[in-house]
């Protein structure tokens, strides 16, 4: 009874419209205040301040920022024209190039909203004056972008990383192949949505590939430095984060359309907005993931599920509903904060892989992305095609059903995850 009112207070304070980094921290206060010592109530300020004393979380204001820069810079839009001219023979040629032009960006983001703004700030334009309709449109540009938090380095699986204490290179490995498979899956199902398009072939010239590879030449380096630097072991993730920042301000004073004082500024602002916002939330989880301890829920979930022997398949049909219920209040750094540690415990008495897992926790987040009424992606695509919400919540259905589908890919063939890992580790 503790722990449901200690979740009907939490989700009461996010539907009476507190942000969910306040929620969370207010709830955790007012339980903690009766549940500790009031001598030892200064463990509030102590937590809030001590779970940001992490060396792999520096990597996410640190992906943020880069990710602005290049984004503010024109380096989004150079993949963007790149992928273009290379699918616009193609039958969905456009919408395909938009599943592209979002996986390329992800690998320099880490983070799906600011991958949909943008991509999709240059794509729902160009979409919506090529014929497809803005539901179509809306739809792609959605679901793409969620490819943010799994294609690494994402932001997610770092979060995961310090809360699990796993390694955040063996995640992003396993993340590579999964990415690459929706991206595949999405690509598909664009193509056979656009069997009626009638397609006026462009002349390729190898020249124009040439010149539009030269633009987008200093992205893609930066692309394969950080690979290269992660899984060559020259770096580590927060590593790679800091050399990400570097050369992405090199690039965005270097660039023919080069930022000027007043954009670098306002740059600067954007993402210490951002990320201190989703550092608020992080700190909050982790201190409401400490509220749950205290009440000894871990060790109670962990019974339970012993007791009545749930085999594998169970758990994970179970694990799946209550993450996705999660995602569509709460955004994916307070459910992987506070979820992950209560069930790696019992996953692992299960034989399930932690860096498993974390993929698995991953799509769900994808999908609690494009899931109403919080979803994040839903209100970031609002921001790039001035639509209604409602009408957004609709348009976005199919392409939840293709991510629940890849959800149970992703569960029950888990190769997928694990074949890249193991051979780097």
């Amino acid at each position: 009874m503790l722990t449901i009112s200690i979740f009907i207070c939490l989700i009461t304070l996010i539907f009476i419209g507190l942000p969910i980094a306040i929620s969370l921290c207010l709830t955790s206060i007012i339980y903690l205040f009766f549940l500790v010592d009031p001598k030892e109530i200064f463990i509030v300020s102590q937590k809030l301040i001590t779970s940001l004393d992490s060396f792999p979380l520096l990597a996410i204001p640190f992906f943020i920022f880069s990710g602005v820069l290049l984004a503010e810079c024109g380096a989004a839009r150079k993949l963007v024209n790149f992928v273009n001219y290379i699918f616009q023979n193609f039958r969905g040629g456009l919408g395909i190039a938009s599943v592209f032009g979002c996986a390329l960006f992800a690998t320099l983001s880490g983070s799906s909203p600011a991958t949909l703004i943008a991509v999709g700030s240059i794509m729902f334009p160009a979409l919506v004056s090529n014929g497809y309709s803005k539901g179509m449109a809306v739809g792609i540009l959605s679901t793409s972008g969620t490819l943010g938090i799994l294609i690494p380095p994402s932001i997610v699986l770092i979060i995961y990383a310090v809360t699990t204490s796993q390694s955040a290179g063996k995640l992003f490995l396993a993340g590579v192949i999964p990415g690459l498979l929706l991206t595949l899956i999405l690509s598909f199902f664009i193509f056979y949505k656009s069997k009626n398009e009638i397609i006026e072939k462009k002349e390729f010239s190898f020249n124009e590939f040439l010149n539009l590879f030269k633009i987008a030449m200093p992205t893609f380096a930066l692309i394969l430095i950080i690979i290269v630097g992660i899984y060559g072991g020259f770096f580590t993730p927060t590593e790679a984060a800091a050399v990400a920042v570097f050369f992405s301000f090199i690039i965005s004073l270097s660039a023919k359309d080069n930022l000027s004082i007043n954009q670098l500024k306002n740059t600067f602002i954007n993402g210490s907005l951002s990320s201190s916002s989703l550092l608020f939330v992080i700190t909050s989880a982790i201190l409401f993931s400490y509220l749950l301890s205290v009440i000894n829920l871990p060790n109670n979930l962990f019974d339970f599920f012993n007791a009545n022997q749930f085999s594998k398949f169970e758990f994970l049909i179970i694990l799946n509903l209550v993450l996705i219920i999660f995602g569509q209040f709460m955004d994916p750094s307070s459910i992987i904060l506070i979820v992950a540690p209560l069930i790696l415990p019992i996953s692992n008495s299960l034989g399930i892989d932690p860096i498993h897992l974390g993929i698995i926790m991953t799509v769900n987040m994808e999908i609690g992305l494009i899931s109403p009424p919080v979803g994040l992606n839903l209100f970031a695509a609002k921001n790039v095609s001035n639509m209604n919400i409602n009408s957004i919540c609709y348009y976005v259905l199919p392409w939840l059903m293709i991510l629940l589908l890849f959800l149970a890919i992703i569960c029950y063939f888990p190769q997928l995850s694990l074949w890249l890992p193991s051979k780097f580790f």
